[in-house]
């Protein structure tokens, strides 16, 4: 019972009197990244950490921007489509959301060596955005549930706290909740439908994402030893708005809202290297600071009833958080060259990232241990494997990737899967301009709660199609 107490802040955090809406799914949320870059970075699953060559090693391992022998700009198009599937009390719903971004976009200025026998052969820096991740999706849940509604759950919290104006203070406002004589509350189904079952429905949207500024440096050593590093100033955008319902058999019902937004900036460092042993064959690594971001919530919430209509105060905090450091591990093999009619070349990228130790900044001192202390306690290490291919065909190019995360949560109430991606692309190649196209398909399963009661639990299954068109121009 501790556990599950503890694992439902993160649903009822957001009802909290002190409005503590950072939690441990907020962190992971700022901290994990899907397949998300240039089309011919995401048709590979995004394992090009060896073998470089892309915009979006900037953001990965910049040592692959070493790879560079031509300077290029380039600009992006990429479409999301957010599609769940939940199941609550035996009942089906879903719903999606499409969102756009115009990222990855940036330049990469290739500077050649004034002398044929220097050991630095070339110099890159690069600057632009990437994006690292899409919040856009919509969630509908709905069922009977016969056994505990929000509202009771309001009754037990009102019998222990004496007000909170974003949860059970707008009930007792809006007749949604009641006390008798003798200080006794009670939820609304129990008045006039004392035996009737409570149809519950939930519509929440989220929209935002994470988008990178990069400012990056490489360099290429006698074509042996590729090196680069990255300045990344990391812009967090969430908003989440959450409209949920409770009707009664006799048609009664309530609606509550939830409005949160969500922004920040971040900073953090990547440093990478490739080494080049034979002709075939690169080798990389990289390493990735944790992000510092300074974040303001601003949050809102409110009730009707009948005629009767209740809202809360308008909050907003500031605070600080610090996400995961990252580790990654890279392999290349390069299969022909550019002489021969068929080419290719097949990455392998691995990712570890300890979710445990990120860390919130804020003013209440009690609240940050607490959530501090919990994060260490329920995340864990991340493993992420990637493998991704290239075939050249002449001037055209065919892609494919696979991609898997385990989870960040070692608690098995969240029930929170792994997510899968698999991915596709094409290329064509011209002298001075290039055009690529990809598409990736993430999917991940998870356990959540409408409120803070085990009878409210559901399963939602999430699918991500993204898809991506990439036009470049080399000299």
């Amino acid at each position: 019972m501790k556990r599950i107490a503890i694992a439902l802040l993160g649903v009822f955090s957001f009802t909290g009197f002190h409005l503590q809406a950072q939690n441990e799914d907020d962190a992971v949320r700022m901290s994990q990244y899907g397949i998300f870059g240039t089309a011919s970075y995401v048709g590979r699953a995004g394992a090009i950490g060896a073998l470089g060559g892309d915009f979006t090693a900037a953001s990965y391992n910049p040592a692959g921007l070493g790879i560079y022998t031509k300077s290029e700009f380039l600009f992006n198009s990429a479409v999301t489509d957010g599609y769940s599937r939940s199941t609550y009390q035996g009942q089906s719903s879903s719903d999606f959301r499409v969102g756009f971004s115009p990222f990855p976009m940036g330049f990469v200025f290739n500077v050649p060596a004034r002398s044929e026998s220097s050991y630095m052969h070339s110099f890159q820096f690069s600057f632009g955005a990437n994006t690292l991740k899409s919040n856009s999706n919509r969630t509908d849940v709905l069922g009977i549930n016969n056994q505990r509604s929000m509202m009771d759950v309001w009754v037990d919290d009102a019998t222990i706290n004496y007000s909170n104006p974003y949860t059970f203070d707008l009930a007792f406002a809006t007749n949604t909740m009641f006390e008798d004589s003798l200080g006794v509350w009670s939820p609304f189904q129990v008045i006039e439908d004392p035996n009737g079952e409570i149809l519950q429905f939930k519509n929440q949207k989220e929209m935002g994402g994470i988008t990178e500024m990069v400012f990056s440096a490489s360099t290429n050593l006698n074509d042996f030893i590729y090196l680069g590093a990255t300045i990344g100033v990391p812009f967090y955008d969430y908003q989440m708005y959450s409209t949920y319902t409770e009707e009664k058999s006799t048609g009664d019902f309530y609606t509550y809202n939830q409005n949160l937004n969500t922004n920040g900036v971040g900073i953090n460092l990547k440093l990478g290297a490739i080494v080049r042993p034979l002709d075939w064959l690169r080798v990389g690594a990289a390493f990735h600071t944790p992000t510092y971001y300074g974040l303001s919530d601003r949050y809102e919430t409110n009730l009707s009833h009948r005629n009767f209509y209740s809202s809360s105060p308008y909050s907003e905090t500031d605070y600080g958080m610090t996400t995961p450091y990252k580790v990654l591990g890279n392999l290349g093999v390069i299969l022909g060259n550019q002489s021969t009619p068929v080419a290719g070349s097949i990455g392998f990228d691995y990712e570890f990232s300890d979710y445990s130790t990120m860390h919130y900044y804020m003013n209440d001192s009690k609240y940050k241990s607490y959530i501090n202390n919990l994060m260490s306690s329920d995340l864990q290490g991340s493993h992420t494997f990637k493998l991704g291919g290239t075939l050249n065909i002449q001037q055209f190019a065919v892609r494919a990737g696979y991609a898997f995360a385990t989870s960040p949560y070692k608690d098995e109430f969240y029930n929170i899967g792994g997510q899968t991606t698999i991915t596709a692309g094409l290329g064509y190649r011209a002298r001075f301009w290039y055009i690529d196209f990809a598409y990736a398909n993430t999917y991940q399963s998870k356990s959540e709660y409408l409120y803070a009661d085990n009878s409210s639990k559901y399963t939602v299954n999430k699918y991500t199609n993204l898809f991506v068109a990439t036009l470049g121009f080399r000299w």
